[in-house]
């Protein structure tokens, strides 16, 4: 189990020495950092391994916590805790956490300890659900939790991960949270999330190729996602994407508010990410605000040369050299949001239209798959539109 630490911040003197020596507890395994020279923003991405016997140790230690310490939640029961605790609990009442009545019960059924550790969790879920969309730029993001309880108490059932492992876990990120919160300045991103699989909607039209290459990667778990539904304008995949058992629904642009029954659908499944594989609709603003930094979207590198249908026959009419494709994130502005990757390929005249296109689409699929890998492994940084990638 691996706990991943995102920082941006503005660079200052002694600023690594001030994040290192909150983290010496821990195991890393990896860690990645830059200073982008012309803004002076410092990033840094962190990986930290609770399962050696270093990890094990910080486990302890931390559950072991003085009793003002945010670590120390991870002991406590929900009706006798220090000030700190007592506190914690006041703004889940203030926020809607379950009756006393229900949290006595809750308390009574599992021991005080997992008790606290319950009501963290759920403490956790409302920090995240409050913050998940904090922008970069209007700072203190708080700890992303809520996923990653769900998704690891499913990996309780089918793996035997013990439920107390999951309480220490989510207690040591709230933990490291608390620790960084407390030297970075105010003006700093920060996430602390679980190692986890992500979801996904796929939004499709008719071309199967970037749907395709997603739907046996994921088939064959050589990405860490889970594909929870694809969405498509026309009927024409239903057909591919049933023999994968994923749910397909066809929603025509004929429609009325065809856009709005798709957002509902995405609210209900509640993916980490939606993917274009050659949507060839563009969405209204409304739709993507709901999605900030969370849609991706591929296409060839022709734009803004060639536009509309066909758009390799324009490039061999033009004698193009070179063709490729461009993974992006969508905002409002179109095709004009976050590069995550590229990648081109050298043509010359002896390779007529269809051969280009072929060739292209062969790009599309790496890049697409290459952009959802990076998104869901929590690699990316976007700052000032642009990306900055570990």
């Amino acid at each position: 189990m691996n706990i991943i630490i995102l920082i941006s911040t503005p660079d200052s003197r002694g600023l690594v020495h001030k994040i290192s020596s909150n983290l010496l507890d821990f195991n890393i395994e990896k860690n990645d950092e830059f200073v982008d020279r012309e803004s002076g923003q410092f990033f840094m991405r962190t990986e930290i391994s609770l399962d050696s016997a270093q990890g094990a140790e910080s486990k302890k230690d931390l559950c072991e916590a003085p009793e003002n310490s945010p670590a120390s939640w991870c002991k406590k029961s929900g009706e006798a805790s220090s000030s700190a605790s007592a506190d914690f609990l006041l703004e889940a009442e203030k926020r809607g956490s379950p009756p006393k009545s229900e949290k006595r019960q809750l308390l009574a059924r599992r021991g005080s300890g997992a008790g606290g550790a319950a009501l963290l969790r759920k403490k956790s879920s409302e920090i995240d659900e409050n913050n998940e969309k904090v922008a970069e730029s209007s700072v203190d993001s708080a700890v992303d939790c809520h996923a990653d309880s769900a998704n690891l108490l499913a990996m309780t059932k089918n793996k035997g991960i013990a439920e107390s492992t999951l309480d220490s876990a989510n207690a040591i990120k709230n933990e490291i949270y608390h620790r960084l919160r407390a030297i970075l300045p105010k003006n700093s991103f920060l996430k602390v999330t679980l190692k986890r699989k992500k979801s996904l909607i796929i939004f499709a039209t008719k071309e199967s190729h970037c749907l395709g290459d997603l739907l046996l990667k994921n088939y064959n778990n050589e990405l860490n996602i889970e594909i929870k539904a694809v969405l498509s304008n026309h009927g024409d995949l239903g057909a591919l994407v049933e023999k994968f058992n994923i749910p397909y629904f066809h929603i025509s642009h004929d429609e009325a508010n065809y856009e709005d029954k798709m957002l509902q659908i995405c609210q209900d499944f509640a993916p980490d990410f939606i993917v274009l594989a050659k949507y060839m609709r563009i969405l209204r603003p409304k739709f993507i605000a709901h999605y900030e930094n969370r849609i991706i979207n591929i296409h060839h590198s022709f734009l803004p040369a060639f536009i509309g249908a066909n758009p390799y026959k324009q490039a061999y009419n033009r004698g193009v050299k070179i063709i490729g494709a461009t993974a992006h994130f969508v905002t409002s502005e179109l095709d004009s949001g976050p590069i995550i990757c590229q990648d081109i390929l050298q043509v010359n005249h002896t390779l007529l239209w269809r051969d280009m296109q072929k060739a292209g689409k062969n790009i599309e699929r790496v890049v697409l798959a290459r952009a959802v890998e990076l998104a869901i492994s929590e690699r990316i940084f976007i700052h000032n539109n642009k990306t900055i990638i570990f």
